[in-house]
């Protein structure tokens, strides 16, 4: 079985903010919480498949601390690292804020979600107090943006810039999900752009819901369960969720050929036309729209595989 590049656990759909581009604003009133005992069978079996880092999401796990201290103490105990994906809200008193790291050992970094939407419930200040408890701490800090436009990015970028020379600043587009579908978001058309997608993706790693569901990355939890979809933990393993991703010439094509990939996939498929001319926010919105709406077979990934080594 190949290295998987991370496990993601969804702990919670709780958050106590209502941002004006939030992916989870059909979910955040449901109030559900992943189990400790889930988190505690997710990352002891990651550990035993070699996986080194654990990455926990919400809504806001600051919000649910009993589960997310068992997941800085699991984690810590089998020597993985851990990172967190916050508002930093928890931060907006420093001295709070320096209690609550306190009491979760085993984090050694942090990514704090702070946009143009974020700014209107958590202060730059609270943001500030984040980065400068890490830092202090020793625990990796880096901010992510998700931005309506290139213009909202710079944005951001200068109210961090003196931040810029010592931490990573992310900024990118927003995918029109959840609140967001309300918001006017920059778009290109596919078959502009389609040459020069990253050929990165962030498929590689496992990504756990808060009821178990496995997907091959964090997007592939918006379309059904036939897609990049391996199982619930309630009844199967992780290794054997990992074995079907292995196993799913899809998955295994997208970890390798990234977005870019998906050119090759709509010329073999035939179905260029219907998506060529398609608008999108981001690489991730047009891979999602493409990989639920196209039945793909072995025979396609073979060729396009060969395709992709071509170019």
């Amino acid at each position: 079985m190949k290295q998987l590049k991370g496990i993601v656990i969804n702990i919670c759909t709780t958050c106590h903010m209502r941002c004006r581009h939030c992916s989870n604003t059909d979910t955040l009133r449901d109030s559900r919480k992943i189990d400790a005992e889930l988190v505690h069978k997710c990352i002891s079996e990651a550990a035993a498949m070699g996986i080194e880092e654990i990455t926990i999401v919400g809504g806001e796990p600051f919000d649910e601390l009993e589960v997310l201290s068992e997941a800085c103490n699991i984690a810590r105990i089998h020597g993985r690292k851990l990172c967190i994906i916050t508002n930093g809200s928890w931060a907006r008193d420093r001295e709070r804020g320096a209690e609550l790291l306190s009491k979760l050992p085993g984090i050694t970094s942090i990514i704090v979600s702070s946009d143009l939407y974020h700014l209107e419930y958590v202060s730059e200040e609270a943001v500030r107090n984040v980065v400068e408890l890490c830092r202090l701490l020793h625990i990796d800090i880096s901010i992510h943006a998700s931005c309506a436009s290139r213009a909202d990015a710079k944005k951001v970028r200068n109210i961090y810039k003196d931040l810029m020379n010592c931490i990573f600043i992310n900024t990118n587009q927003l995918m029109p999900i959840g609140a967001a579908k309300t918001l006017n978001i920059e778009r290109f058309m596919l078959g502009e752009k389609i040459d020069s997608l990253m050929r990165f993706c962030g498929a590689g790693k496992l990504y756990v819901d808060t009821g178990g569901d496995v997907y091959g990355c964090c997007n592939a939890c918006l379309g059904d369960e036939t897609f990049l979809y391996y199982g619930n933990l309630y009844k199967t393993s992780l290794s054997e969720a990992a074995e079907l991703m292995e196993k799913d010439g899809l998955y295994q094509y997208m970890v390798k050929a990234g977005p870019r990939g998906l050119k090759k996939l709509l010329e073999f498929s035939g179905k260029s036309d219907d998506f060529m001319h398609k608008y999108y926010t981001c690489e991730c919105d047009a891979c999602i729209d493409i990989l639920r709406n196209i039945k793909f077979d072995d025979q396609l990934f073979n060729k396009s595989s060969q395709g992709e080594r071509e170019v």
